[in-house]
């Protein structure tokens, strides 16, 4: 294993660990009366929890929430090994980790965002002490983790209908001081040390809660790399009877080397099956197996760590052909097996890096009055800059091969016959992003109980209103390499947003060298070639978004908790402004500072939660709820008919029940929910040629009826079973075991362009002879053709299984603490699993047709994920230190296959498999932990 390396930092706060604790214990006092707004100390036992504030944000019994739940509790946290709520994701019900899928083909989301999967959708929706989190979440800090599956306007109204994830931070404790210091490393050559301090400054008054981490992850896919340090402090002011305050603030530091979740592309086997063809004169074309060619209007290139080639144009260069799949080149082809580089490479490098450097503070004042009314004031800032160099995108993880026999000045090339990865252009983004967030929460309970109903205690009334706000504020400038001074000048060639301008950098894969790009931000001047950074990418980014929410809430518990009913209302107000820029006649964007104009766009919505539980017994209980959300549309989105794009609203349904046995020390649940989300941006309804037929129908009848960019949309609808058993059977045994099946499908899509096309296609036949100005055909009717054709394969995917899905998913985590005297006291032995089901990974299509034959889905492989773990506790120097080691082993049963992810009919009705997924590898840790 690696050895650790401590930053002075937290040595130091390793000493004022040490010098804390050291301090006698204050005396024991009464437990401090909570708040509505707080859990108490004792709502966790093992892994069973007892209260939330995931229903409806105040605390509430967990077997009173009339929506499903999962509560990761600080021992569970210990048991999976968890080092962030990723960790977390894949052994819990309908929910994993978030992977590429159709609308997200180059891993963008865990770049730049937090982004989870639940219930077939992707969710956002990440905050902690229920404000919304810019930064990723680590345990350092964390004291449970609250997942709300499906939709409730009672806790976000804006948000996914998938759910969402709360974390609960560490506070002081303002009865005794404690502390520890853990340190943890891992086979990858990972190191991770992490402090927790808590001092009581006046017993039962004030109180300090210090976190550090220090850490740098590896895994098994090399070059890949998660450094992280983070300091947080909390205090606790408790001045008198129901009032506390409490103030936190952390600041993190986050160096990350990113890796495709996908294999490298295979740019390799096409040229070897077609018999390792070789050009012997650079620049001659002409058809040959195995062989493409670049673009004659200029192709850039610079070799990485060959300083004898000079940086020149490879325009007409050959390079090894692209798949071919049912007669259409493949792009996104991933190796199975690869004979040029091995799957565990992140062939990128350090081309595809991620730095955030974040700081937040967060104020919470409660105040309860007569043990009736409570008050809770409390608001966050949070900062962060996230800066992001990507060396490559897309489809530039491709293998190819270089058949040149000669360079492009003629002389002999040195890798003819050798692998290589070539970029598109390197770029990168800077975003700094301030969100300022206010809330105010009231509630008041009435108690009813002097009434009595059917020999039974009438209840308690709680009531509660809240007024939420948020400013986020968020710019984006972004840059790429380019030659400044273009070598071929006509037409658009000598706009420097050209790609004919852009910087290819090329790395040779040779064996004995890296098999992965290195650095290649050096400048360029040679060959007529002059590099340098411009903003010519993508349009920049100013957006500044308002949003302001108020909410009311009632919670009845009736007749002795027999009856519990939760209902509220929401309103959320969302001003979106965005600025506007236009790019110079050499295609360049102006700074951030120079927008020509802004785009405003208001968005309003209300949402609802409404749910019952019945606890028809002490052991079982009945649950139903239903709920909605909504996420307002983006400014910039138009529809076909040049409308402002619609909010994406969200809603579900849950019902089910609770039991538990042996006096809680067992509980579980069982559920059924449908969650579906309308009004999502579909962008595979504008692609194959879509919107160039339709344009060219209008430029060639009536310019002015051009719709230009447009978007439509689509509904996704999941419905599922899930089921959770969670338990502290015995004093040694704690456990818990999950079980899913999701169905999601396409339930609708494309009704805009669908009711669109067919307004217009009486004039559009009437002008079926007019010609047309496009490569894409001679006149209107061959644009009616395409249009209709995409309009068919479209509406054949109505209904359709989402792909990118596992529809069973089990898992479980279970710890035993073995009896025994001696040395043998506190030996445990645990282990963990998660199984999911092949994901349906593409579609047969009908004989004679592009359409997809949803009845016959091509499907992946099946996933075991299988882990052992033995703990270990002592105390030590009569009691006064007690020590935890815990030995993990992770994915006992070695899988390194390289996963199916997405494939294709290859015209004979066979499967040809186009993406897969990085494979795995077993891996050992060990962490030692000392408390005083």
């Amino acid at each position: 294993m690696k050895a650790l390396h401590i930053t002075p930092l937290v040595l130091m706060s390793a000493g004022v660990l040490f010098a804390q604790t050291a301090v006698p214990s204050a005396p024991k006092e009464q437990p401090i009366e909570l708040s509505p707004f707080v859990i108490t100390e004792t709502a966790d036992n093992g892994y069973a929890a007892t209260e939330t504030l995931s229903g409806t944000r105040l605390r509430t019994a967990a077997k009173d929430v009339p929506a499903a739940l999962s509560i990761i509790s600080a021992d569970m946290l210990s048991d999976l090994g968890a080092l962030d709520f990723n960790d977390v994701l894949n052994f819990l019900p309908s929910t994993a980790v978030y992977a590429n899928n159709a609308g997200d083909l180059d891993d963008n989301g865990p770049r730049t965002g937090t982004p989870f999967t639940v219930r077939g959708f992707r969710s956002d929706s990440l905050t902690t002490n229920f404000f919304n989190a810019l930064t990723s979440i680590d345990t350092y800090n964390t004291k449970r983790l609250t997942f709300s599956r499906g939709p409730n306007s009672l806790v976000f109204g804006v948000g996914n209908p998938g759910g969402g994830l709360d974390i609960e931070t560490n506070v002081p404790d303002l009865r005794k001081n404690f502390g520890s210091v853990e340190f943890r490393g891992d086979t990858f050559g990972s190191n991770r040390v992490a402090v927790d301090a808590n001092g009581v400054l006046v017993p039962g008054k004030v109180g300090l809660r210090f976190d550090a981490l220090q850490q740098d992850l590896r895994n098994y896919i090399t070059p890949e790399k998660r450094e992280r340090t983070s300091f947080y402090l909390a205090s606790t002011f408790h001045p008198f009877e129901g009032t506390r305050i409490t103030l936190e603030g952390e600041t993190t530091k986050i160096r990350m080397q990113i890796g495709q979740s996908t294999a490298p592309y295979d740019g390799y086997t096409p040229w070897a099956l077609a018999g390792s063809p070789i050009r012997p004169v650079f620049g001659v074309l002409g058809a040959v197996p195995g062989i493409t060619y670049q673009s004659a209007t200029g192709y850039l290139v610079a070799i990485s760590g060959q300083s004898a080639i000079a940086p020149t144009d490879w325009s007409n260069s050959a390079f090894s052909s692209n798949w071919v799949v049912n007669g259409a080149n493949a792009l996104r082809v991933s190796f199975k097996g690869s004979p040029v580089v091995p799957l565990n490479t992140n062939i990128l490098g350090n081309g595809d890096q991620v730095n955030v450097d974040s700081s937040n503070a967060t104020l919470l004042i409660q105040q309860t009055f007569w043990k009736k009314l409570s008050i809770e004031v409390a608001g966050k800032f949070e900062h962060q800059y996230l800066y992001n160099f990507q060396g490559a995108t897309g489809t530039d993880t491709t293998v190819r091969i270089d058949p040149n026999a000669q360079l492009p000045n003629g002389q002999p090339n040195p890798y003819v016959g050798r692998p290589y990865v070539d970029t598109s252009g390197a770029f990168y983004i800077s975003r700094p992003t301030n969100d300022a967030q206010a809330r105010a929460t009231a509630s008041y309970e009435l108690d009813l109980n002097r009434w009595k109903v059917f020999g039974r205690n009438l209840g308690t009334l709680a009531f509660a209103t809240l007024y939420s706000y948020e400013r986020l504020h968020q710019t984006l400038d972004n840059f790429r390499l380019i030659n400044l001074t273009p070598l071929r000048t006509t037409g658009t060639l000598g706009n420097l947003n050209n790609a004919a301008n852009n910087i290819h950098n090329r790395t040779y894969l040779v064996p004995g060298q890296d098999y992965f790009n290195v650095d290649w931000t050096d400048p360029i001047n040679s060959g007529g070639i002059h590099s340098g950074w411009a903003r010519v990418r993508a349009t920049p980014r100013d957006n500044l978004t308002y949003t302001d929410a108020d909410s009311g809430l009632i919670q009845a518990k009736l007749l002795d908790d027999l009856l519990v009913f939760t209902g509220g209302m929401r309103s959320d107000r969302v001003l979106l402004g965005s600025a506007l820029y236009t790019q110079s006649s050499l295609g360049v964007f102006p700074d951030i500072a120079h927008s020509s104009s802004t785009l405003e766009q208001r968005s309003r919505d209300t949402t609802y939660s409404v749910g019952a539980v019945l606890n028809a017994t002490k052991w079982l209980s009945l649950f139903a709820n239903k709920a909605t959300n909504f996420v307002p549309s983006n400014q910039s989105t138009v529809t076909i008919n040049r409308s402002s794009a619609p909010p994406t609203e969200g809603q579900g349904y849950d019902f089910g029940l609770r039991f538990n046995f042996f006096g809680g020390k067992v509980q579980g649940s069982i559920d059924r929910f449908s969650s579906s989300q309308s009004n999502i941006l579909d962008n595979t309804l504008t692609a194959n040629n879509m919107t160039a037929a339709i344009s060219a129908i209008w430029q060639a009848i009536d310019p002015n009826r051009d719709p230009g960019t447009w978007g439509d949309f689509q509904t996704q609808r999941t419905i599922g079973t899930e089921y959770q058993l969670v338990g502290n059977p015995t004093p040694n045994l704690r456990l818990m075991l999950t079980a899913s099946q999701n169905k999601p499908t396409v339930a609708d899509r494309g009704a805009l362009l669908f009711a669109y096309v067919n307004a217009n296609l009486p004039t559009w036949q009437s002008n079926a002879n007019t010609p047309v100005n496009t490569t894409l055909g001679t006149n209107v009717a061959a644009m009616i053709k395409i249009i209709n054709t995409n309009i068919a394969n479209d509406k054949a995917t109505i209904g359709i299984g989402q792909t990118d899905v596992y529809q069973w998913h089990f898992s479980g985590t279970a710890r035993y603490l073995l009896p025994g005297e001696g040395w043998w006291k506190g030996l445990a032995v645990g282990g963990t699993f998660y199984s999911l089901s092949r994901p349906t990974i593409g579609f047969h299509v009908l004989p004679g047709t592009a359409n997809f034959d949803v009845t016959q889905p091509f499907y992946g492989s099946e996933t075991l994920n299988v882990g052992a773990f033995v703990d270990y506790s002592r105390y030590l120097l009569h009691k006064r230190i007690r020590w935890d080691t815990q030995l993990r082993v992770q994915n006992l049963l070695d899988d390194r296959t390289a996963k199916p992810w997405t494939a294709l009919d290859d015209g004979s009705g066979g499967r040809f498999v186009v993406e897969r997924l990085m494979p795995n590898a077993i891996g050992g840790s060990i962490s030692t932990k000392f408390s005083f």
